[in-house]
């Protein structure tokens, strides 16, 4: 009769050591997997804050958010029930703790927006509008969202009143902030509260400037409607307020030329 031989019995410091062996590695893969989840967040949260939105942010999170996660969630097996609960506790505070990042960076992209300065400028042909009649002639229209750390730009040329060729661009951060400090000179100006009426400025242009949904400033003349020799001038300015209002859209005008 062949006795079966007992398998090796483990001392206690070799079964602390395998188990602490065990342990290292478990939290190692912990470690990296966390590490993929906390770059992602981080790459998502910046490109939310740079408004870089789409598909490549919603990659970046569902990385962060399920994907790293759900490799950590795979080491589960083989633990007992205590461990589980408790790590799974982590993993749900970790996809709480992605989705206020969202959140916050979602929170910032609205914010940056809203401090962005919205310029739009409709200039048009004088001379050519009957009051009550035919509407002035457009000759092209220009918006600029100027930020701190730059803007964008588009040119839209009209041909008889009708939408043309467009052009698009972006402002460097130099550009951008010549149109902010435009903006402000511009407000210092002279306006009134009515629309429609005669085109005191004698630029042609009009004019509306916006932060967000809030109208910062604005000059809407009728050029040919509203503007005939019986129309009544809410306000007066001077001929130094009209060549300020003349060099100041040129000079919106060059700084967006500038991008396009």
């Amino acid at each position: 009769m062949v006795k079966s031989e007992s398998e090796p019995k483990l001392t206690l410091w070799q079964k602390a050591f395998v188990r602490d062996l065990e342990w290292r590695k478990d939290e190692l893969r912990s470690v990296v997997f966390w590490l993929i989840a906390a770059f992602s967040l981080s790459i998502g949260s910046i490109l939310g804050v740079l408004g870089l939105r789409g598909l490549p942010c919603l990659i970046v999170y569902f990385v962060g958010v399920v994907v790293a996660p759900s490799m950590y969630w795979s080491n589960f097996l083989g633990i007992d029930e205590q461990d589980f609960g408790g790590k799974m506790e982590i993993l749900n505070d970790s996809i709480g703790s992605g989705a206020a990042m969202f959140m916050l960076s979602w929170r910032l992209e609205k914010m940056s927006d809203q401090e962005a300065m919205h310029v739009t400028l409709v200039k048009y042909e004088s001379g050519l509008g009957v009051p009550g009649i035919m509407a002035p002639q457009i000759s092209n229209s220009v918006e600029i969202s100027a930020a701190p750390n730059g803007g964008q730009i588009v040119r839209q040329t009209f041909d008889n009143n009708r939408p043309g060729s467009k052009q698009t661009g972006e402002l460097s951060a130099n550009s951008a902030a010549t149109v902010l400090n435009l903006v402000t000179q511009l407000t210092a100006l002279p306006v009134t509260s009515k629309h429609g009426g005669p085109d005191v400025f004698g630029a042609n242009t009009v004019v509306l400037v916006r932060q967000g949904k809030q109208v910062v400033w604005g000059y809407n003349p009728g050029a040919g409607c509203c503007a005939g020799p019986d129309a009544e001038t809410e306000f007066t300015v001077s001929s130094d307020h009209k060549a300020q209002f003349a060099e100041i859209v040129s000079s919106i005008y060059q700084a967006g030329e500038t991008a396009l």
